[in-house]
């Protein structure tokens, strides 16, 4: 049982570990600027979820995990990408991967059913979700300053008559049929 639970925290710190592999590759990128401060505060952010989940990890687990957070990882983000678009696509990007977390989380609490096992997933899946309302908040905010409404709004239509109303139509059925029912018209 001690292994399945190893295995858990395991897999729930290279999840995590990837994803703040991802979030320092972008931030390598980024020029300096507000944008940069956005990814710095996602990475911290990420770090304190590590760290979080490092506090309830084995012992044994803790020398392989500080061994594979040495390691640097290539980034493979968007160059191309316009700078005022770059911060945009890369929240997008961060939150696929975070979505992509909280399902496999979800995923595993679902399939085990030792408590012991799903308290695990269930911590990283808590603290996931907090991270992923970070990033969508960032992302809309990023949203609204790429695409800023137009000034331009047409006027609205009033769709009320002005002045007398006309007579209706005293051969049509409608005014035989309210004549017939005793509504009054004026002349």
């Amino acid at each position: 049982m001690d292994h399945l639970i190893e295995e858990a925290f395991r897999i729930a710190l290279h999840t995590e570990i990837n994803s703040y592999h991802l979030y320092q590759g972008a931030l390598s990128m980024m020029p300096d600027g507000s944008d940069k401060q956005v990814l710095k505060r996602l990475a911290h952010e990420e770090s304190n979820l590590i760290e979080e989940i490092l506090q309830y990890c084995p012992d044994s687990i803790r020398d392989t995990i500080k061994h594979l957070n040495n390691q640097h990882f290539a980034y493979y983000g968007s160059l191309k990408d316009s700078p005022e678009r770059r911060l945009f696509n890369q929240l997008r990007i961060f939150l696929l991967d975070k979505h992509a977390s909280i399902e496999r989380y979800t995923t595993f609490i679902k399939a085990f059913k030792e408590p012991a096992v799903c308290t695990v997933f269930e911590l990283a899946l808590g603290m996931s979700r907090k991270l992923f309302a970070l990033i969508g908040e960032q992302y809309r905010q990023a949203d609204l300053r790429l695409h800023k409404p137009s000034n331009y709004k047409r006027a609205k239509r009033a769709h009320l008559r002005t002045g007398n109303l006309t007579s209706p139509n005293k051969h049509s059925q409608v005014f035989i049929s309210l004549k017939d029912t005793g509504v009054d018209f004026p002349p």
